[in-house]
Order: structure tokens, then C-alpha cells, then sequence
């Protein structure tokens, strides 16, 4: 297995479908651990340096570390205070990759004196790979969970979601729906087929943007 450091952006682009295709094979978040997010996050702030530890099996991609370096390039971390989950990229239970991922990052001559490893769960691929190490029982206790994390679990169709909530929610939603037919306010379930998934994020940013005129953190 062999690993490579990349810190040119230009480069890390040209490894995108790769990136998406090993994203796809793993357990990690489709959009935070998503090329275009690295991407984004490193050309929305100068001061990020890329630095995505790769590695390879053959001419396979077989993991990547997306880090970047911060502080005039003293600390190597996660990019973006907007990644709720931060983790290592590898195919599922792939630890062995992890492991060489972390170890790289944390011995080879680099530059950076702090790796911090910030918003990671604590059963993401990082964690459970230094769990397995001989020093896992030193991580655990140095593990703190600081940030909450909410989110929305969606069943497959809307009527398998309203079937999750009790009848007190179904009762106030069809009358709150009623009063919005009543002011000429429709709201339509987007299909794939009628609207495409590529148009979703101008849409939202463009709704977001219009409400939230200053102060935005997309801006």
C-alpha cells in the first residue's frame, strides 16, 4: 500500500470521480465527505492549505485523510467549521487503510505540529481504527463529544414518514395546509423525473440568500 500527500487543489480535482466512487463504496456522509466539499471548503477559504493524505492499493484508491493546514500550516485538520461529520474515506470496515492513513499523517516529515481531528463520531473509521491500535484505550479517554448534532431521519415516501407521527401532528399539518390553500400557497413533492437532483442547490441558495439578505455563511 502506498501513500502520497496531495496539496495542489488542481490535483485533488482531477482525483474527484475516483474520490466519489470510493465515497460511494464507504460508510461516511455523502455530502461532508464528498470531493466537492473538500473542494469547495479549501477555494471558499484561502487560508486552508490542501493537504489529502491518499493511498493506494496497486493503482487503486483505496483511502483518503482530507486535511487541510491551518495556522500558517502548524495544524493539520478537518477543513470547514461546517462539516458536522469529519472521517477518513475508505470502503467499508476497511481499518487496516485508516490505520496507515493516521499513522502517515502522523510520522512522516510534514511540516504541521498538531494533528487535531476535529467532529468525528465516535464510531467513525477513525475512531474505531485507533481503537484497535495498542494505544486505543488512550484515544477513548482523550475522546470528548462537544458538538450535538441533529438530524432528520426520512423514510422512503412521504406517507411512510406521516406514519411516524403521532395524530396530534397529522391533525395540526392538514390544517396548516388548509390555511396555506386558503392564501394560494401550493406545496408540491419535487420528483426526479420532473425536477432534477443538479438544480437543488442553486434552488435552496437562492431561497436562503433572499431571506437571509446579510450574515449568511454560504456568502
Amino acid at each position: 500500500m502506498a501513500f502520497q500527500a496531495l496539496t495542489d487543489l488542481f490535483e485533488i480535482a482531477r482525483l474527484s470521480d475516483e474520490w466519489d466512487a470510493l465515497l460511494a463504496r464507504s460508510v461516511c456522509n455523502r455530502a461532508f465527505s464528498s470531493a466537492q466539499w473538500f473542494i469547495a471548503s479549501c477555494s471558499a477559504n484561502p487560508s486552508f492549505r490542501p493537504y489529502a493524505i491518499i493511498a493506494r492499493k496497486g493503482t487503486e484508491l483505496a483511502g483518503i485523510l482530507p486535511l487541510v493546514l491551518i495556522e500558517e500550516g502548524t495544524l493539520a485538520t478537518f477543513p470547514s467549521y461546517l462539516t458536522d461529520y469529519s472521517d477518513a474515506i475508505v470502503a467499508r470496515d476497511d481499518f487496516a487503510v485508516v490505520t496507515g492513513l493516521l499513522d502517515h499523517a502522523r510520522v512522516e516529515p510534514n511540516g504541521y505540529q498538531h494533528l487535531v481531528l476535529r467532529h468525528i463520531r465516535r464510531d467513525s473509521n477513525c475512531m474505531r481504527a485507533i481503537q484497535t491500535q495498542e494505544n486505543g484505550s488512550e484515544a477513548e479517554a482523550a475522546f470528548r463529544e462537544m458538538v450535538g448534532c441533529h438530524y432528520l431521519r426520512l423514510p422512503a415516501t412521504y406517507d411512510d414518514f406521516l406514519r411516524t407521527k403521532d395524530s396530534r401532528f397529522r391533525k395540526r399539518l392538514k390544517r396548516l395546509e388548509a390555511l396555506a390553500g386558503d392564501g394560494n400557497f401550493v406545496v408540491n413533492e419535487l420528483a426526479p423525473d420532473s425536477f432534477s437532483a443538479d438544480k437543488l442547490a442553486d434552488v435552496f441558495l437562492s431561497l436562503h440568500l433572499a431571506r437571509q439578505t446579510t450574515g449568511s455563511c454560504f456568502e
